[in-house]
Protein backbone atom coordinates (compact mmCIF):
# COMPACT_ATOMS: atom_id res chain seq x y z
CA UNK A 1 0.00 0.00 0.00
CA UNK A 2 1.68 3.17 -0.95
CA UNK A 3 0.18 6.14 1.32
CA UNK A 4 0.29 10.20 0.98
CA UNK A 5 0.83 12.24 4.50
CA UNK A 6 0.12 15.74 3.87
CA UNK A 7 1.20 17.29 6.98
CA UNK A 8 3.05 20.46 6.97
CA UNK A 9 5.00 19.99 10.63
CA UNK A 10 5.47 16.75 9.59
CA UNK A 11 9.27 15.63 10.55
CA UNK A 12 12.10 16.96 9.91
CA UNK A 13 10.20 20.20 10.89
CA UNK A 14 9.42 20.86 14.72
CA UNK A 15 6.25 20.66 16.59
CA UNK A 16 3.27 19.01 18.06
CA UNK A 17 1.71 18.83 15.05
CA UNK A 18 3.71 16.38 13.32
CA UNK A 19 3.80 13.91 16.02
CA UNK A 20 0.76 11.88 15.59
CA UNK A 21 1.49 11.47 11.41
CA UNK A 22 4.89 10.77 12.45
CA UNK A 23 4.04 7.72 14.60
CA UNK A 24 1.78 6.84 11.58
CA UNK A 25 4.39 6.80 9.19
CA UNK A 26 6.56 4.81 11.53
CA UNK A 27 4.22 1.91 12.00
CA UNK A 28 3.18 1.97 8.22
CA UNK A 29 6.83 1.32 7.09
CA UNK A 30 7.61 -0.96 9.75
CA UNK A 31 4.22 -2.94 8.46
CA UNK A 32 6.61 -2.72 4.76
CA UNK A 33 3.87 0.06 3.38
CA UNK A 34 5.39 2.81 1.19
CA UNK A 35 5.10 6.36 2.81
CA UNK A 36 5.33 9.56 0.89
CA UNK A 37 5.18 12.71 2.66
CA UNK A 38 4.37 16.45 1.59
CA UNK A 39 5.29 18.42 4.11
CA UNK A 40 6.86 22.66 4.73
CA UNK A 41 10.14 23.09 3.75
CA UNK A 42 11.85 23.19 7.17
CA UNK A 43 13.42 26.33 7.74
CA UNK A 44 17.18 27.11 7.62
CA UNK A 45 18.31 27.36 11.07
CA UNK A 46 15.80 24.43 11.83
CA UNK A 47 17.12 21.68 14.22
CA UNK A 48 16.42 18.06 12.42
CA UNK A 49 13.36 16.62 14.55
CA UNK A 50 14.17 13.22 15.31
CA UNK A 51 11.54 12.89 18.40
CA UNK A 52 8.74 10.78 16.84
CA UNK A 53 10.68 9.30 13.42
CA UNK A 54 14.23 8.05 13.18
CA UNK A 55 16.66 9.42 10.96
CA UNK A 56 16.51 5.99 9.58
CA UNK A 57 12.90 6.03 9.34
CA UNK A 58 13.06 9.07 7.55
CA UNK A 59 15.68 8.35 5.30
CA UNK A 60 12.78 5.21 4.13
CA UNK A 61 9.97 8.24 3.55
CA UNK A 62 9.73 9.79 0.13
CA UNK A 63 9.55 13.67 0.55
CA UNK A 64 8.29 16.33 -0.93
CA UNK A 65 8.61 20.02 0.55
CA UNK A 66 6.15 22.93 -0.08
CA UNK A 67 7.54 26.04 0.61
CA UNK A 68 5.62 28.32 3.43
CA UNK A 69 3.95 31.03 1.40
CA UNK A 70 1.66 32.25 3.88
CA UNK A 71 3.90 35.83 4.77
CA UNK A 72 0.77 37.13 7.10
CA UNK A 73 1.78 34.68 9.42
CA UNK A 74 5.46 35.13 9.38
CA UNK A 75 5.18 38.90 9.56
CA UNK A 76 2.70 38.43 12.69
CA UNK A 77 5.29 36.46 14.63
CA UNK A 78 8.91 38.61 13.44
CA UNK A 79 10.71 40.32 16.01
CA UNK A 80 11.94 42.76 13.14
CA UNK A 81 10.35 46.02 13.63
CA UNK A 82 10.04 46.92 9.94
CA UNK A 83 8.35 43.91 9.30
CA UNK A 84 5.97 44.97 11.87
CA UNK A 85 4.92 48.42 10.69
CA UNK A 86 3.86 46.78 6.97
CA UNK A 87 1.83 43.65 8.68
CA UNK A 88 -1.27 46.20 8.69
CA UNK A 89 -0.69 46.19 5.18
CA UNK A 90 -0.20 42.92 4.32
CA UNK A 91 -2.99 41.86 5.92
CA UNK A 92 -5.25 44.45 3.71
CA UNK A 93 -3.89 43.09 0.96
CA UNK A 94 -4.49 39.11 2.25
CA UNK A 95 -8.15 40.17 2.46
CA UNK A 96 -8.42 41.08 -1.04
CA UNK A 97 -6.92 38.15 -2.60
CA UNK A 98 -8.21 35.39 -0.30
CA UNK A 99 -11.98 35.16 0.64
CA UNK A 100 -11.67 32.59 3.44
CA UNK A 101 -9.26 32.60 6.49
CA UNK A 102 -6.16 34.40 5.81
CA UNK A 103 -3.90 33.14 8.92
CA UNK A 104 -4.25 29.35 7.78
CA UNK A 105 -0.40 28.60 7.31
CA UNK A 106 -1.22 26.61 3.95
CA UNK A 107 -2.67 29.32 2.11
CA UNK A 108 -1.04 29.62 -1.37
CA UNK A 109 0.29 25.85 -1.53
CA UNK A 110 -2.79 24.37 -3.58
CA UNK A 111 -0.59 24.45 -7.06
CA UNK A 112 2.52 23.09 -5.10
CA UNK A 113 0.40 20.70 -3.18
CA UNK A 114 -1.93 19.44 -6.07
CA UNK A 115 1.57 19.23 -8.63
CA UNK A 116 3.10 17.08 -5.86
CA UNK A 117 0.46 14.69 -5.83
CA UNK A 118 -0.26 14.15 -9.82
CA UNK A 119 3.75 13.69 -10.12
CA UNK A 120 3.83 11.44 -7.16
CA UNK A 121 0.70 9.32 -8.64
CA UNK A 122 1.98 9.03 -11.81
CA UNK A 123 5.10 7.34 -10.81
CA UNK A 124 3.76 5.21 -7.71
CA UNK A 125 -0.29 4.91 -7.88
CA UNK A 126 -0.91 6.77 -4.80
CA UNK A 127 -3.88 4.07 -2.61
CA UNK A 128 -4.75 6.29 0.41
CA UNK A 129 -4.22 10.21 0.62
CA UNK A 130 -3.74 11.23 4.74
CA UNK A 131 -4.15 15.11 5.04
CA UNK A 132 -4.29 16.60 8.52
CA UNK A 133 -5.18 19.47 9.76
CA UNK A 134 -4.72 22.45 10.69
CA UNK A 135 -4.01 23.87 8.40
CA UNK A 136 -7.70 23.26 7.42
CA UNK A 137 -6.41 24.25 3.86
CA UNK A 138 -4.60 20.99 3.25
CA UNK A 139 -7.86 18.90 3.66
CA UNK A 140 -9.32 21.56 0.51
CA UNK A 141 -6.35 20.64 -1.98
CA UNK A 142 -6.59 16.93 -1.25
CA UNK A 143 -10.52 16.86 -1.62
CA UNK A 144 -10.00 18.93 -4.99
CA UNK A 145 -7.47 16.32 -5.93
CA UNK A 146 -9.73 13.35 -4.86
CA UNK A 147 -12.63 14.75 -6.96
CA UNK A 148 -10.24 14.42 -10.19
CA UNK A 149 -8.39 10.74 -9.54
CA UNK A 150 -11.62 8.99 -7.73
CA UNK A 151 -9.17 5.98 -7.59
CA UNK A 152 -7.82 7.23 -4.68
CA UNK A 153 -9.12 7.20 -1.27
CA UNK A 154 -8.93 10.27 0.74
CA UNK A 155 -8.88 10.52 4.87
CA UNK A 156 -9.02 13.58 6.14
CA UNK A 157 -7.44 13.29 9.85
CA UNK A 158 -8.53 16.36 11.75
CA UNK A 159 -6.87 17.32 15.11
CA UNK A 160 -8.72 20.95 15.42
CA UNK A 161 -12.28 21.57 15.82
CA UNK A 162 -12.29 23.64 12.02
CA UNK A 163 -15.22 26.08 12.76
CA UNK A 164 -15.69 26.28 16.04
CA UNK A 165 -11.49 27.36 16.99
CA UNK A 166 -10.49 29.93 19.21
CA UNK A 167 -6.53 29.47 17.26
CA UNK A 168 -5.67 30.01 13.94
CA UNK A 169 -7.44 32.92 13.06
CA UNK A 170 -10.63 31.19 13.26
CA UNK A 171 -12.48 33.85 16.62
CA UNK A 172 -11.88 36.99 14.25
CA UNK A 173 -13.21 35.88 10.98
CA UNK A 174 -16.43 37.67 9.42
CA UNK A 175 -19.60 35.44 8.99
CA UNK A 176 -19.22 35.93 5.41
CA UNK A 177 -15.73 34.48 5.51
CA UNK A 178 -17.12 31.74 8.46
CA UNK A 179 -19.52 30.75 5.51
CA UNK A 180 -16.75 30.32 3.43
CA UNK A 181 -14.88 27.79 5.38
CA UNK A 182 -18.19 26.03 5.82
CA UNK A 183 -18.80 25.35 2.53
CA UNK A 184 -14.96 24.15 2.39
CA UNK A 185 -15.67 21.87 5.51
CA UNK A 186 -18.67 20.38 3.17
CA UNK A 187 -16.90 19.84 0.04
CA UNK A 188 -14.23 18.00 2.29
CA UNK A 189 -16.65 16.08 3.86
CA UNK A 190 -18.43 14.89 0.78
CA UNK A 191 -15.14 14.06 -1.07
CA UNK A 192 -13.61 12.27 1.64
CA UNK A 193 -13.35 8.44 2.17
CA UNK A 194 -12.60 8.61 5.93
CA UNK A 195 -12.70 11.30 8.17
CA UNK A 196 -10.64 10.58 11.54
CA UNK A 197 -10.06 12.54 14.71
CA UNK A 198 -8.84 11.75 18.05
CA UNK A 199 -11.42 14.07 19.76
CA UNK A 200 -15.30 12.99 19.94
CA UNK A 201 -15.74 17.14 20.05
CA UNK A 202 -14.36 16.86 16.86
CA UNK A 203 -16.80 14.23 14.52
CA UNK A 204 -19.52 16.32 16.61
CA UNK A 205 -19.05 19.38 15.12
CA UNK A 206 -18.50 17.09 11.48
CA UNK A 207 -21.91 15.17 11.70
CA UNK A 208 -24.28 17.75 10.77
CA UNK A 209 -22.37 18.35 7.68
CA UNK A 210 -21.52 14.60 6.66
CA UNK A 211 -24.34 12.93 4.64
CA UNK A 212 -22.67 9.63 5.73
CA UNK A 213 -22.06 9.30 9.02
CA UNK A 214 -20.29 6.27 8.59
CA UNK A 215 -17.10 8.26 7.15
CA UNK A 216 -16.57 9.45 10.70
CA UNK A 217 -13.91 7.37 12.84
CA UNK A 218 -13.04 8.14 16.75
CA UNK A 219 -8.71 7.10 16.05
CA UNK A 220 -7.15 8.16 19.25
CA UNK A 221 -3.40 9.17 19.73
CA UNK A 222 -0.84 6.60 21.08
CA UNK A 223 1.85 6.62 23.27
CA UNK A 224 5.60 5.92 21.62
CA UNK A 225 6.69 2.76 22.82
CA UNK A 226 9.90 3.05 22.76
CA UNK A 227 9.58 6.35 25.20
CA UNK A 228 8.32 3.80 28.07
CA UNK A 229 10.18 3.94 31.17
CA UNK A 230 10.27 2.11 34.18
CA UNK A 231 9.09 3.38 37.12
CA UNK A 232 9.10 1.01 39.37
CA UNK A 233 5.64 2.01 40.70
CA UNK A 234 2.91 0.35 41.43
CA UNK A 235 -0.32 1.29 38.82
CA UNK A 236 -2.85 1.57 41.39
CA UNK A 237 -0.94 4.37 43.21
CA UNK A 238 -2.47 5.86 46.80
CA UNK A 239 -2.27 9.19 48.30
CA UNK A 240 0.89 8.55 50.68
CA UNK A 241 0.06 11.13 53.19
CA UNK A 242 3.59 10.33 54.98
CA UNK A 243 5.63 10.96 52.19
CA UNK A 244 8.07 13.82 52.44
CA UNK A 245 8.11 15.94 49.39
CA UNK A 246 4.94 16.12 47.30
CA UNK A 247 6.31 16.81 43.63
CA UNK A 248 4.24 18.57 40.79
CA UNK A 249 5.47 19.10 37.08
CA UNK A 250 3.93 20.66 34.55
CA UNK A 251 5.75 20.97 30.80
CA UNK A 252 4.95 22.91 27.52
CA UNK A 253 3.14 25.25 26.59
CA UNK A 254 1.09 27.72 29.03
CA UNK A 255 -2.15 28.57 26.74
CA UNK A 256 -3.53 32.13 26.89
CA UNK A 257 -6.70 32.89 29.24
CA UNK A 258 -5.82 30.28 32.21
CA UNK A 259 -4.82 33.46 34.26
CA UNK A 260 -8.53 32.24 36.04
CA UNK A 261 -7.00 28.93 36.77
CA UNK A 262 -3.71 30.39 38.07
CA UNK A 263 -6.08 32.41 40.03
CA UNK A 264 -7.64 28.98 41.57
CA UNK A 265 -4.41 27.19 42.21
CA UNK A 266 -3.08 30.41 44.72
CA UNK A 267 -6.35 30.16 46.38
CA UNK A 268 -5.83 26.61 47.37
CA UNK A 269 -2.26 27.24 48.22
CA UNK A 270 -2.97 30.28 50.37
CA UNK A 271 -5.63 28.10 52.74
CA UNK A 272 -2.68 25.33 52.80
CA UNK A 273 -0.43 28.04 53.45
CA UNK A 274 -2.57 29.07 56.43
CA UNK A 275 -4.44 26.27 57.74
CA UNK A 276 -2.07 23.39 56.98
CA UNK A 277 1.65 25.19 56.89
CA UNK A 278 3.26 21.82 57.63
CA UNK A 279 1.93 20.13 54.91
CA UNK A 280 2.45 23.25 52.73
CA UNK A 281 6.15 23.52 52.90
CA UNK A 282 6.12 19.50 51.49
CA UNK A 283 4.66 20.90 48.34
CA UNK A 284 7.19 21.11 45.14
CA UNK A 285 5.65 23.16 41.92
CA UNK A 286 8.15 22.90 38.90
CA UNK A 287 7.31 24.44 35.52
CA UNK A 288 9.35 23.95 32.33
CA UNK A 289 8.04 25.98 29.70
CA UNK A 290 9.01 29.05 28.13
CA UNK A 291 5.62 30.78 28.37
CA UNK A 292 6.72 30.93 32.69
CA UNK A 293 6.39 34.69 32.66
CA UNK A 294 2.81 34.27 31.80
CA UNK A 295 2.54 32.49 35.05
CA UNK A 296 4.93 33.52 37.64
CA UNK A 297 3.43 36.92 38.73
CA UNK A 298 0.32 35.24 39.47
CA UNK A 299 1.89 32.54 42.08
CA UNK A 300 4.70 34.78 43.29
CA UNK A 301 3.80 34.18 46.65
CA UNK A 302 4.15 30.49 46.77
CA UNK A 303 7.93 28.59 46.14
CA UNK A 304 7.31 27.51 42.36
CA UNK A 305 10.52 26.63 40.40
CA UNK A 306 10.31 28.26 37.00
CA UNK A 307 12.35 27.22 34.06
CA UNK A 308 12.44 27.24 30.72
CA UNK A 309 11.89 23.83 28.02
CA UNK A 310 14.77 21.49 28.51
CA UNK A 311 13.35 19.57 25.06
CA UNK A 312 14.07 16.04 26.02
CA UNK A 313 15.57 16.18 29.58
CA UNK A 314 12.09 16.56 30.87
CA UNK A 315 11.87 12.94 31.39
CA UNK A 316 13.93 12.97 34.23
CA UNK A 317 11.31 15.80 36.34
CA UNK A 318 8.62 13.99 34.83
CA UNK A 319 9.51 10.31 36.00
CA UNK A 320 10.60 12.26 39.28
CA UNK A 321 7.19 13.25 39.58
CA UNK A 322 4.03 12.55 42.12
CA UNK A 323 1.57 14.38 39.71
CA UNK A 324 1.93 15.44 36.19
CA UNK A 325 -0.27 18.95 35.77
CA UNK A 326 -1.85 18.72 32.50
CA UNK A 327 -3.35 22.56 31.67
CA UNK A 328 -6.10 23.87 28.80
CA UNK A 329 -7.87 26.85 28.52
CA UNK A 330 -11.63 26.64 27.94
CA UNK A 331 -11.21 26.16 23.76
CA UNK A 332 -9.32 22.90 24.58
CA UNK A 333 -11.87 21.75 27.48
CA UNK A 334 -12.86 19.06 25.10
CA UNK A 335 -9.46 17.79 23.17
CA UNK A 336 -7.97 15.07 24.70
CA UNK A 337 -4.57 16.45 23.95
CA UNK A 338 -1.49 14.48 23.27
CA UNK A 339 0.07 15.04 26.48
CA UNK A 340 -2.16 12.73 28.41
CA UNK A 341 -1.01 9.86 26.44
CA UNK A 342 2.51 10.99 25.95
CA UNK A 343 3.02 11.30 29.62
CA UNK A 344 1.07 7.90 30.02
CA UNK A 345 4.61 6.01 29.85
CA UNK A 346 5.63 7.74 33.44
CA UNK A 347 2.70 5.90 34.85
CA UNK A 348 1.70 9.34 37.43
CA UNK A 349 -1.87 10.39 37.96
CA UNK A 350 -2.50 13.68 35.97
CA UNK A 351 -3.55 16.78 38.28
CA UNK A 352 -5.70 19.04 36.15
CA UNK A 353 -5.98 22.63 35.84
CA UNK A 354 -8.20 24.67 33.21
CA UNK A 355 -11.61 24.72 32.51
CA UNK A 356 -14.09 21.56 32.26
CA UNK A 357 -14.90 19.98 29.99
CA UNK A 358 -14.59 16.22 28.26
CA UNK A 359 -10.99 15.71 28.96
CA UNK A 360 -11.06 16.21 32.90
CA UNK A 361 -14.14 14.20 32.63
CA UNK A 362 -12.63 11.48 30.46
CA UNK A 363 -9.33 11.80 33.34
CA UNK A 364 -11.71 11.44 36.20
CA UNK A 365 -13.51 8.17 34.41
CA UNK A 366 -10.29 6.21 33.43
CA UNK A 367 -9.05 7.17 36.91
CA UNK A 368 -5.69 8.54 35.74
CA UNK A 369 -6.66 12.19 36.90
CA UNK A 370 -8.51 14.43 39.23
CA UNK A 371 -8.58 18.25 39.27
CA UNK A 372 -5.50 20.09 41.46
CA UNK A 373 -7.92 21.06 43.89
CA UNK A 374 -9.49 18.44 44.62
CA UNK A 375 -5.55 16.22 45.60
CA UNK A 376 -4.65 19.07 47.19
CA UNK A 377 -8.03 18.74 49.26
CA UNK A 378 -7.26 14.91 49.60
CA UNK A 379 -3.85 15.61 51.76
CA UNK A 380 -4.80 18.62 54.21
CA UNK A 381 -9.08 16.27 54.76
CA UNK A 382 -8.41 12.73 55.97
CA UNK A 383 -12.04 12.33 55.97
CA UNK A 384 -11.37 11.94 52.43
CA UNK A 385 -10.72 8.60 50.82
CA UNK A 386 -7.54 7.91 48.58
CA UNK A 387 -8.26 8.21 45.22
CA UNK A 388 -6.61 5.16 43.22
CA UNK A 389 -5.93 5.07 39.78
CA UNK A 390 -6.14 2.74 37.05
CA UNK A 391 -2.80 4.22 35.16
CA UNK A 392 -1.83 0.80 33.52
CA UNK A 393 -4.87 -0.04 31.95
CA UNK A 394 -5.21 3.25 30.37
CA UNK A 395 -2.12 2.97 28.77
CA UNK A 396 -2.48 -0.73 27.45
CA UNK A 397 -5.36 0.34 25.57
CA UNK A 398 -3.28 3.04 23.78
CA UNK A 399 0.00 1.49 22.51
CA UNK A 400 1.64 2.38 19.74
CA UNK A 401 0.60 -1.03 18.48
CA UNK A 402 -3.14 -0.99 19.64
CA UNK A 403 -3.53 2.25 17.41
CA UNK A 404 -1.55 1.43 14.45
CA UNK A 405 -3.70 -1.76 14.74
CA UNK A 406 -6.82 0.80 14.54
CA UNK A 407 -5.76 2.68 11.72
CA UNK A 408 -4.82 -0.71 9.77
CA UNK A 409 -8.79 -1.81 10.24
CA UNK A 410 -9.62 1.72 8.59
CA UNK A 411 -6.87 1.63 5.26
CA UNK A 412 -7.80 -1.91 4.82
CA UNK A 413 -12.01 -1.89 5.13
CA UNK A 414 -14.14 -2.76 2.43
CA UNK A 415 -16.67 -0.56 3.23
CA UNK A 416 -14.38 2.51 2.43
Amino acid sequence: MHVVIINNKFPPNQGIGGRRMALLAKYLLEKEHSVSVICQKPYSDNKMNLQWLSQDDQEKVHYVFVKNKNYLNQAIFSNQLLVRIFTPLLRWLFNIVHQGNIYDSSLFQQSDILSALTKIHNQHRIDWIIATAAPFNLLYYSAIFKKRFPEVRLCCDIRDPWLKNDNYGYQNLSSRRKEIEKNKMRFVLQQADLISSPHPSCLREMAPFCELPDKLHLIEHCYEQESVHNTNQDPKLQVNSEKNTIKFVYAGTIYPKCEAYFQQLNTHLQFIKKEHPALYQRFSFRIYSDDYPKMKPLLKEHAFHFSPAIGSAISTPLKEADYIIIMVNDSMKDLFITKVFDYSVYQKPYAFLGAKGELIAMLEQQKIGMEIGQILENYWDPSLPAPIWNLKEFKQHFSFEAIGQKWMQQLTSSNL
